[in-house]
């Protein structure tokens, strides 16, 4: 890293890298990953730890909702008020 980074650049990049294991629950996984990455010449970036390492978000479900009509609305207020 040093070699390839400035100190500051360093620093955030070890930021970020641990924010990534904490939330990926991947940390011996993403560590491996990264001392590959050294060994073959090439710092890999946290775009490419995060594309490999963070959750996939769960898929959003289709939900249908129906609304119902303004007349029924009226049929509650029918009868005046309940206390």
């Amino acid at each position: 890293m040093d070699d390839d980074l400035s100190a500051d650049k360093a620093c955030l990049y070890i930021v970020r890298i641990l924010h990534l294991a904490h939330k990926s629950h991947r940390e011996e996984a993403l560590g491996q990953f990264i001392l590959e990455g050294i060994e073959q010449g090439r710092l890999p970036s946290v775009f490419d730890c995060e594309d490999r390492f963070m959750p996939t978000p769960p898929a959003i479900p289709d939900v249908t909702v129906e609304q119902h009509s303004l007349s029924q609305y009226q049929s509650l207020l029918q009868g005046g008020r309940h206390e």
